[in-house]
């Protein structure tokens, strides 16, 4: 009697270590394949960053995502204004706040100045993040150069993000590793803007501002 329950525990442990055995195997061929996936785009980007992009180029890329490079474009009543569809808070926040659908449409330079400034003061925000507790994190710094939901992670590929998700939108996605995934008004994912990773935005805050001031003078 004893010897068939040996047998049968024996049986059955045997049968719990296959089944244990077979899932190991399936999540390393798993963890393996996202892996290669990975590998693939870290290196493929790697090589790109070799040589980035300038930011007349990055303008072209966002412009041609947000209106097709069409500095005119605004949807019936729309706030989202031309060629980056710059929100009425962001051209209030930018120094906009007088300035009419009219003045907007018809100056290209004002607009390409106006996004250079968002994203030096957007890139800003991301570097010099002050927490509750003073401390300061740099966004760019910590996520840079890793992979999320099979996207590389790059400084231009974040402050594209923060222009359809915005900045808080985007913390919370690196911070929750692509869990919390923010759509813009459409239903666009956000993320996708973090295909735009090889691109040099790079500009200091001061000089987009002065850039911006010299417009606005010829204009007011």
């Amino acid at each position: 009697m004893k010897n068939k329950l040996f047998v049968s525990v024996l049986i059955n442990v045997i049968v719990l270590l296959l089944l244990v055995s077979s899932f190991v195997k399936d999540y390393t061929v798993e963890k393996e394949s996202v892996s290669k996936i990975d590998t693939i785009y870290i290196q493929r980007h790697i090589t790109i960053a070799d040589t980035l992009y300038d930011m007349s180029k990055y303008r072209n890329a966002i412009g041609m995502i947000e209106s097709g490079n069409n500095y005119t474009k605004r949807r019936p009543k729309s706030q989202y204004w031309g060629k980056y569809q710059i929100g009425k808070d962001e051209r209030e926040y930018l120094g906009l706040k007088n300035i009419s659908w009219e003045q907007f449409k018809k100056n290209p330079e004002l607009q390409d100045a106006a996004f250079d400034l968002l994203v030096a003061t957007t890139r800003e925000k991301f570097i010099n993040h002050i927490t509750e507790d003073g401390d300061t994190i740099n966004y760019l710094k910590i996520y840079s150069n890793i992979v999320i939901n099979h996207h590389y992670i790059t400084e231009s590929g974040i402050v594209s993000m923060a222009h359809i998700a915005g900045v808080t939108g985007t913390k919370k996605f690196l911070k929750s590793f692509g869990k919390i995934k923010p759509k813009d008004g459409f239903g666009t994912q956000a993320s996708s803007y973090l295909s735009l990773s090889n691109y040099n935005i790079n500009i200091p805050v001061e000089q987009a501002q002065q850039k911006l001031n010299e417009i606005l003078k010829t204009i007011n």
